[in-house]
């Protein structure tokens, strides 16, 4: 039974240049270990041409369908042992490489030209093949020892290969004339070919999963990596959040002390003394409460951080606490001539809400607009319904602010920066700390704002908060 060689030929051209394409993909996606992948890859790639130049041979001149075609090949297994260095941490011998290489070049020309031999040809790759295979393979062996793994397997490999090689030299040596490649036998085929391939084959297979399993290593240890750094940057947030909680504690009780005693000098209640003294005081007052207000701001998100900030929730108005939230700013509105106003339908069930923590909600809020409105309008609205669930909103005709402001506004200590809001103190913890609040309760904030056009800042209750069977103010 013959074999078509060409049929044979282009087979395994077909399945070295699929090889040769995945694992060149692989080699440029994986910067690290390019140099290994693309060894193996640019090889099997030079096989897949030595092959086209082989089943060639009788149609174009010698120099290409037998000198430059074994010449790839021999140059193809180079590589591979090229690959094999690169595996074990060593750099390429370019000048053994280029030896070699060179060697069987002047080889495969004096048995083509000066003295045709068929059989010296055959022995000559023979031997190179076994050579480099032998090489790859000595260099492997000694992480192959270590355990089952890629190493092994591509040792495996070379001594197949080895063997191979070394049994095609024995079949050339004892017969008369070697087997003619255009009409070749199955079982030598399967010696000189089939088996190879084969070989080959599996040789990509080990490259490929020592190429995946390096990628899954450093994997691994990236996520270990960003676990430890997760939980150290999570230590540093408690070592924080337990920092300003002590020192919130520590610098309000003295200065509630100095904003008594400076209001006590400011109102005159122990006698009347200089006027200047007075304006003194009042300057002492006022900036004490602003920053009193920054510390219990900064002690409520560090409680809300660690975990400790409990809801008391109850029964409550939403008039009630929009009414409350007007009346806390009705002075500021009044001096900037802002009108304050409210929208409450009258059928409005009550909520179930921690009444100081909702409460504090709004009035930040409504604090936030009057204070960014130079005139115009505040409104405080509410709305409601079975599906959305309960709506309060404050809307205002201000400075408003721009898409990527808005996210900006909601970070802490994060202010709009704008001619302005420099106007205005403030540290960016009134809008962090309402949706905070907000989030306690299961809802979320909302914010739609355009710069020079004002800002409605939505606050958002689920509908399981809406005590419907209750439309009357709470006690």
């Amino acid at each position: 039974m013959q074999l078509d060689i060409h049929t044979l030929s282009a087979i395994s051209t077909a399945l070295l240049l699929g090889i040769a394409t995945v694992l060149g993909t692989l080699a440029l996606s994986n910067r690290r270990h390019r140099a290994v992948v693309g060894s193996f890859a640019i090889g099997y790639g030079m096989l897949a041409a030595g092959f086209v130049g082989l089943s060639l041979r009788g149609l174009v001149p010698e120099i290409f369908s037998i000198v430059l075609a074994n010449c790839l090949l021999g140059g193809a297994i180079v590589l591979f042992w090229r690959g094999a260095r690169h595996m074990v941490g060593k750099a390429p011998r370019r000048d053994v490489e280029a030896g070699l290489v060179g060697g069987l070049a002047l080889l495969f020309l004096y048995f083509t030209y000066a003295q045709p031999n068929t059989a010296a040809r055959f022995l000559t790759i023979t031997v190179f093949i076994m050579l480099t295979s032998w090489l790859g393979g000595a260099e492997l062996w000694p992480r192959a020892k270590a355990g089952w793994g890629a190493e092994r397997l591509l040792v495996g490999v070379c001594l197949f290969g080895t063997l191979l090689f070394g049994a095609r030299i024995v079949l050339i040596l004892t017969r008369a004339s070697p087997p003619d490649l255009m009409h070749m036998t199955p079982p030598q085929a399967t010696a000189f070919l089939l088996l190879p391939i084969m070989n080959d084959i599996v040789l990509a297979f080990g490259v490929t999963w020592f190429a995946l399993s390096k990628v899954n290593d450093e994997l691994v240890t990236q996520r270990l990596a960003l676990l430890e750094a997760k939980e150290e940057a999570e230590r540093a947030n408690q070592v924080k959040t337990r920092f300003l909680a002590n020192m919130s504690h520590e610098l309000r009780t003295p200065l509630n002390a100095i904003i008594g005693f400076s209001q006590i000098i400011k109102d005159g209640l122990m006698g009347p003394g200089k006027p200047i003294y007075a304006n003194y005081a009042h300057d002492i007052f006022h900036a004490g409460e602003h920053l009193l207000e920054i510390i219990n701001n900064l002690l409520d998100i560090s409680k809300i951080e660690a975990g400790k900030t409990e809801l008391r929730d109850e029964l409550i108005d939403p008039a009630k606490i929009v009414d409350d939230s007007i009346a806390a700013m009705r002075v500021q509105a009044a001096a900037k001539h802002i009108e304050l106003a409210a929208d409450v339908p009258p059928d409005t069930p009550c909520i179930r809400a921690d009444t100081v923590r909702m409460r504090q909600v709004l009035i930040n809020l409504v604090s936030n607009a009057v204070k960014f409105t130079e005139s115009g309008q505040v409104k405080v609205s509410i709305s409601f319904d079975a599906a959305s669930g309960f709506r309060f909103a404050v809307a205002d005709t201000g400075i408003g602010m721009a898409p990527d402001e808005i996210e900006k506004a909601l970070e802490p200590f994060g202010q709009v920066d704008n001619a302005v809001s420099k106007k205005y103190a403030g540290t960016g913890l009134g809008l962090p700390l309402a949706k905070m609040l907000v989030m306690l309760h299961g809802g979320r904030l909302e914010i739609a704002s355009m710069t020079d056009a004002g800002t409605t800042i939505a606050v958002h209750l689920p509908p399981e908060r809406i005590v419907w069977s209750r439309r009357v103010a709470a006690a």
